[in-house]
């Protein structure tokens, strides 16, 4: 592990040069190289980010709203209430509201509510597989049917990586992996 010099509370990572991270006030900084990070000065309110492997850069502000990065400005998506973003591409973007309710985001028709499932996390791959983590720590995945299905295990947090492994971090703190299809 490599420290980097700033504070942050988030970080999200679309492709090695396509890395974004939040700090505590809710300002948005894109990393330019190693260790330098560039402020986006048009960030002053968000309390999630998340970059798809597409490069399309998402937000949800302290009200809950949904925001997209276009070129060089931040467009307005939704103001359905949300705590959580994750994002695989431009296609694939899923959130949670505040009671954890979880939705699947459509250009077309906007929020879709998912039924059966509420989430306080969840993480979309670039492959597009969806897996989530419940109140009481119990893992998901999203099956071929559509609907979330328990893996086992638990913990607080999963991430897909580019690679296919899910990266989970336990209850205690320490970091689980293990590859999508075992």
């Amino acid at each position: 592990w490599k420290p980097t010099e700033n504070s942050f509370v988030g970080v999200s990572v679309g492709s090695k040069s396509n890395t974004w991270a939040i700090d505590a006030i809710g300002h948005v900084y894109r990393q330019i190289k190693e260790n330098v990070w560039e402020r986006d000065v048009d960030s002053e309110r968000y309390c999630c980010v998340c970059v798809g492997a597409d490069g399309v850069l998402w937000a949800v502000d302290k009200d809950g709203y949904l925001w997209r990065r276009e070129e060089l400005e931040w467009a307005l998506i939704s103001e359905s209430p949300l705590k959580m973003i994750a994002a695989g591409n431009a296609q694939n973007v899923w959130g949670i509201a505040l009671n954890g309710q979880v939705y699947q985001y459509n250009s077309q028709i906007g929020w879709k509510a998912v039924s059966g499932i509420l989430l306080s996390h969840i993480s979309v791959g670039a492959n597009g597989a969806v897996w989530g983590v419940d109140r009481f720590m119990d893992v998901y995945r999203l099956g071929v049917d559509n609907r979330f299905v328990s893996t086992g295990g638990k913990l607080r947090k999963v991430h897909i990586s580019a690679e296919g492994y899910i990266w989970g971090v336990g209850c205690d703190g320490s970091i689980w992996r293990r590859k999508a299809d075992d």
